[in-house]
């Protein structure tokens, strides 16, 4: 999984790395979804946003096979081939018991709708296991 920041790109070398990234996710949905909701909770939004990210402090990198893969997707649409680039392999998090069950939910979701851009192509897949 390759994240980015800007135009920075990130490894996911620390958790907040990916917690950010679903947090930022979760919050466009959420917004695009319904905003007057979700201005409506917004600090609970935000309370929530705090407590998983001090919780994600405890989550640490035991171990990380991941390495840069660089392909080349088509558009059978607009009928064009482009360069892309990511990250390919697997992490191992360790983290309490309180932190990974508060984190859980999120990253289901993540499984879901996918991080960083190029989604809707089939980029920023990631699969929790374990």
């Amino acid at each position: 999984m390759l994240l980015r920041h800007g135009k920075e790109r990130l490894g996911v070398e620390q958790w907040s790395d990916i917690g950010d990234a679903l947090l930022a996710r979760a919050q466009r949905l959420r917004s695009a979804w319904n905003p007057d909701v979700s201005r409506i909770n917004e600090q609970r939004w935000c309370e929530t946003c705090t407590i998983l990210r001090d919780l994600g402090a405890e989550i640490q990198l035991v171990e990380s096979t991941l390495r840069p893969d660089n392909g080349e997707l088509s558009s059978g649409r607009q009928r064009t081939r482009y360069a892309s680039s990511g990250l390919v392999g697997a992490t191992l998090w360790e983290a309490p018991p309180s932190a990974f069950a508060a984190w859980l939910p999120l990253l289901r979701f993540g499984e879901l709708v996918q991080l960083g851009q190029q989604t809707t192509v089939g980029m920023g897949r990631f699969r929790v296991a374990g």
